[in-house]
């Protein structure tokens, strides 16, 4: 739970809205846990930024980096 610790960049929750609202779709591709990127993101409030979060999966079946 050391992530929930932490906070964003100054200006990247700005950046992230300003982003949005001028129609860039964004995405996360990371080489943690797909649920853990998305609860991360959703507890910093970062979520709705992001039309597709891609992370490793908890199967094991996607979760080398160039599989992301």
């Amino acid at each position: 739970r050391g992530w929930s610790m932490n906070r964003p960049f100054a200006g990247i929750p700005a950046l992230l809205a300003d982003l949005q609202a001028a129609g860039v779709r964004l995405a996360v591709a990371t080489s943690k846990a797909e649920p853990t990127a998305q609860r991360i993101l959703a507890h910093f409030g970062l979520d709705a930024s992001f039309e597709v979060v891609a992370g490793a999966s908890p199967d094991g079946t996607r979760s080398a980096k160039s599989d992301v």
